[in-house]
């Protein structure tokens, strides 16, 4: 019996990931996306950050993505994807960390002393990572509209076809869905500036300065607002690059140029999958640790495709 193909409609991270694991089974799909991914515009890293098991549904399935991303990684040595040194800057009196990472210890980086934990997570370079997943010229660039859409819904009821919608925050309000997310804006810095041959991350209640050695880059960030229309914060990125001007003066020197983007946010932070008929499945609101949940997320995708067989 021959397979039915699969529309997967979004070349984000989801997607792309999806499309890695297609391909893998050698499964007759196609990609569709409008050309503008949200994935693109964010300083992403992937980490375990002391999440624990057994706390919540959220901290678990956490755990359970950044063992798979780690073993895809392990595995089959992505480009885009980089080890590196995670500084956490925090004192005995952020009881929140010592709980989460024990009693901060005394660090040394580049002739400066603080307090802290270190551990090793992944640095991720959105565009080269995402090729690597699945090339874009290999994707079907076109923007749906509500007819074709719905059109294309038709022929899932007629057993023609299957779709997996993970369009993420730029097609949210495509699809009519329960348990509705909401979108939101976040911001941060991009700065010009050599720090050496080694990349590396620190973060703090302020925020993250993430150094990307291979282009010279930093990224100091992200704020978070409220909903998609904030502007962004700007004060709080200046607070920001302030605070790590004391350990890299430099900061203070160079342009900081804006970027901003979309985020799609589920409740409690938990990411939206549901059949929503047979053959139509909603993937989004990859809020939180959006790099790594797709790996633990798609096993779920599969076992709902393999019911529709």
């Amino acid at each position: 019996m021959e397979k039915i193909k699969t529309l997967i409609i979004g070349g984000g991270v989801m997607g792309r990931v999806l499309a890695y694991k297609f391909r893998q089974r050698g499964c007759p799909f196609e990609v569709l996306d409008s050309g503008h991914s949200c994935a693109v515009n964010s300083m992403p890293f992937v980490s375990s950050y002391g999440i624990q098991e057994g706390l919540s549904p959220l901290g678990d399935l956490l755990v359970d993505s950044y063992k798979k991303f780690c073993q895809f990684y392990d595995e089959e040595n992505p480009e885009g994807v980089e080890k590196v040194d995670h500084y956490i800057l925090y004192s005995n009196q952020d009881q929140k960390l010592v709980k989460r990472f024990g009693v901060p210890r005394s660090l040394d980086f580049r002739n400066k002393t603080f307090e802290g934990h270190r551990l090793t997570s992944h640095l991720i370079r959105p565009k080269t990572f995402l090729e690597f997943l699945f090339p874009q010229n290999k994707i079907t660039q076109h923007f749906l509209t509500t007819t074709e859409l719905q059109k294309i819904i038709k022929e899932v009821q007629q057993q023609k076809m299957k779709i997996i919608f993970c369009s993420g925050a730029l097609g949210h309000k495509s699809i009519e869905a329960p348990k509705s997310s909401k979108i939101v804006a976040g911001a941060y810095y991009e700065l010009g500036l050599d720090l050496g041959a080694k990349s590396f991350i620190f973060t703090t209640e302020e925020g993250n300065l993430i150094y990307e050695a291979s282009e010279s880059k930093i990224f100091l960030g992200a704020t978070s607002e409220p909903n998609e229309f904030a502007l962004p914060d700007l004060k709080c990125l200046e607070t920001i690059r302030g605070f790590y001007a004391q350990f890299f003066p430099e900061l203070l020197e160079v342009k900081a140029h804006l970027k901003v983007g979309l985020r799609l946010k589920g409740s409690k932070r938990y990411p939206r999958m549901m059949k929503l008929q047979d053959g139509l499945i909603l993937m989004d609101s990859l809020y939180k640790n959006g790099w790594s949940l797709p790996f633990s997320l798609c096993d779920k995708v599969f076992k709902l495709l393999d019911e529709i067989e």
